[in-house]
């Protein structure tokens, strides 16, 4: 598989709360209260509420007056957000003392607040960049749950969190890289152990077109189909589609995959379809990830298939 080059960093956003006045960007990042609300499911209207009533939040402000907290308010708000969910009253959370409210989270057992707690450790361990304490909680979640259910209960959800902030510049790129190359790293050691007592006759063809660099999800892809028997060639990310269309020439492809998360910005759906639809006549395509819900009001070629949601790729996989 050819080596794989993470993408460009976003274009850097002067107005953040991390470009200090040097113009030196902090290590530790600086969230918005828009992030907060996306992180924690919590309105930002609510959270300015609890500002005014509590003392659990104190965010600080830039030179405009507008609002910025570190990673340690984040933590904080993620074990709050769990507590009300479990049923505690904001008054009373605000009389506990930081200690205790980690305790209180630690001990709830419903299996949604255990995930929602999962997710709450891998961004505190992705702010403070400790890569023992991430590395641990994927091991954990991987053992408790097994790889497949971890991966749809716990990564991807936390996944889609850090996303947010990397689309708003307000994510380092060394934490982004940090983040998908230990997750890569699970990924990997679960393809090669994967095993199925049936074999299948059928072989699928994995890639990324040019611009799309997100692998994780065709990995889990890859992952799938593994365990369930199928025969997998992966060419990996950003792969020109005449490339992939060569390699389905040479050999007996049943079925093209690719799975798409992120796109650039010169993207054309239009163009990605007649480009598949010219380039294997005669081998189904199958494309999904979340971006594929743009594609509607597209026409799209008798030999492609689009699966927006997981339980669509599973639905389809097991049909095969």
């Amino acid at each position: 598989r050819p080596p794989s080059t993470p993408p460009p960093a976003p274009a850097s956003n002067k107005n953040s709360p991390r470009a200090l006045q040097s113009g030196v960007y902090a290590v530790v990042n600086f969230f918005t209260i828009k992030d907060l609300e996306h992180l924690s499911g919590v309105k930002a209207h609510t959270l300015r509420v609890w500002e005014q009533r509590y003392h659990f939040l104190s965010p600080r402000r830039t030179g405009s007056n507008i609002r910025y907290y570190d990673g340690e308010e984040l933590k904080t708000l993620l074990n709050v957000a769990l507590l009300v969910k479990a049923g505690f009253r904001v008054s009373q959370i605000d009389q506990m003392s930081g200690e205790e409210r980690i305790t209180r989270v630690m001990s709830l057992t419903a299996p949604y607040i255990c995930q929602e707690r999962a997710v709450a450790g891998l961004l505190d361990a992705v702010t403070r960049m400790n890569t023992e304490l991430f590395e641990k909680l994927l091991d954990k979640a991987i053992a408790e749950k097994g790889f497949s259910r971890a991966v749809t209960c716990i990564i991807f959800p936390f996944l889609e969190k850090i996303g947010q902030l990397w689309t708003t510049s307000h994510l380092l790129a060394a934490q982004e890289h940090f983040v998908t190359s230990m997750i890569r790293q699970k990924f990997a050691v679960a393809i090669e152990n994967a095993r199925s007592r049936i074999r299948r006759e059928l072989t699928f063809l994995l890639f990324l077109p040019e611009g799309e660099w997100h692998e994780l999800g065709l990995l889990y892809v890859w992952y799938l189909l593994k365990s369930r028997g199928f025969a997998v060639v992966s060419l990996g990310a950003n792969l020109p589609v005449a490339d992939a269309a060569a390699v389905a020439a040479a050999m007996k492809i049943d079925y093209v995959y690719m799975h798409l998360r992120a796109v650039s910005g010169g993207f054309r759906w239009e163009n990605l379809l007649s480009e598949l639809g010219a380039s294997f006549p005669r081998t189904p395509v199958v494309v999904s990830g979340p971006v594929t819900v743009h594609a509607t009001s597209v026409g799209v070629p008798d030999n492609i298939t689009l699966k927006s949601s997981l339980s669509d790729v599973v639905s389809f996989l097991n049909g095969c």
